[in-house]
């Protein structure tokens, strides 16, 4: 494709715009008093219904590990939702709270679980 960015091996880039986040303290502490959750074995879906189009936020409390291994279980499971949208993530408020160790087996649980879980909220919507 002419004019297309390159990526660092020639290749075409696969870039994507990075997902909105839920940020500021009265969205959270909103979201976690009064949002709607979805529990799996490895983590914890909490939503509700939002003013945009699908801003998500990740959580990995620190009892999950040190701060290097919480922050690669983020980028982690951000870049696995960013990559396979779902329908449910339109029009909802999302955090994604990681429940089980920050480990990578956990990680590809988690990323396994997350489809489900979207899923019935999906259906529950």
């Amino acid at each position: 494709m002419p004019g297309a960015k390159k990526g660092a091996n020639g290749s075409q880039s696969d870039r994507r715009a990075p997902r909105k986040s839920v940020s500021g303290r009265g969205d959270i502490s909103a979201l976690f008093r009064s949002g709607a959750r979805a529990s799996g074995e490895t983590l914890t879906l909490i939503y509700r219904p939002g003013p945009s189009s699908g801003r998500c936020s990740v959580f990995v409390p620190v009892r999950l590990g040190g701060p290097v291994a919480r922050n690669r279980a983020r980028r982690v499971l951000s870049e696995h939702i960013r990559v396979n949208p779902h329908p449910a993530m339109n029009g909802i408020d999302l955090i994604v709270l990681l429940k089980k160790s920050a480990d990578r087996a956990a990680l590809e649980k988690a990323k396994a679980e997350i489809r489900p879980l979207l899923d019935r909220i999906h259906k529950d919507n």
